[in-house]
């Protein structure tokens, strides 16, 4: 359904993504990331000063939390994203999209004017969909952009009388997702969209999705 709705935003054939790039339904992938509690350290802890205890760089550009899954795009058309809890919740356990009003540089983690969000639910009622870079890749980056996530810590902080920081207990985490991929052979060509700024020149000799993903997948499997 969501492939269908952006065809339709951008005025494609339909099934343009499943006769083109399919079938998405044999090339995609599952992914499944779990957070295990440290139970030696136990439920509750203090920080007197407030700081992260990690040395992550990242950590700097958001306002001094814990990162627990540096900033990302994902390699696909679309990820679908839920995480293991019953019903919905609020929040989304740390899962945080970023917006900016400048030009970022994702490398080297500095970030202009930035903002990053925390989702406002998560459950198994809760399908959290990304924009994923081959998408932005195949509308040159045009009305469908990557969306950038990570994950922080999350634990619920407050503080004393004293001032000190206490962090509460920080639940085990589980997040599934799907990968929604174009089939490897498929060629990774800039979408016929009459919406797309494609320019005057167009290459005439684009790469295989296979060859595509070899080289981000080194860089997406480091985060």
């Amino acid at each position: 359904g969501v492939l269908k709705a952006i065809e339709r935003r951008l005025s494609l054939p339909p099934l343009y993504f499943h006769d083109q790039l399919g079938p998405t339904k044999s090339s995609s992938q599952w992914h499944m990331k779990r957070y295990i509690i440290d139970t030696g350290r136990g439920n509750v802890e203090q920080n007197a000063q407030c700081e992260p205890k990690n040395d992550n760089p990242e950590s700097q550009s958001g306002n001094g939390v814990d990162i627990f899954l540096p900033v990302h795009t994902d390699p696909s058309l679309i990820s679908v994203v839920i995480l293991d809890r019953p019903g919905v919740n609020s929040n989304a356990m740390g899962l945080e999209v970023f917006s900016s009003n400048k030009s970022e540089k994702i490398q080297e983690k500095v970030f202009d004017n930035c903002t990053w969000q925390e989702l406002p639910n998560h459950g198994h009622g809760v399908a959290i969909i990304f924009v994923g870079s081959v998408l932005s890749y195949l509308t040159k980056g045009q009305i469908f952009p990557a969306v950038k996530h990570r994950v922080v810590d999350w634990r619920i902080k407050t503080k004393d009388d004293d001032g000190c920081c206490i962090c509460g207990s920080r639940e085990e985490r589980m997040a599934v997702t799907l990968f929604v991929r174009p089939h490897g052979n498929a060629l990774m060509k800039t979408l016929p969209s009459p919406d797309l700024n494609t320019g005057k020149k167009m290459s005439n000799n684009p790469p295989t999705f296979s060859a595509w993903n070899s080289r981000v997948a080194t860089n997406y499997m480091k985060k």
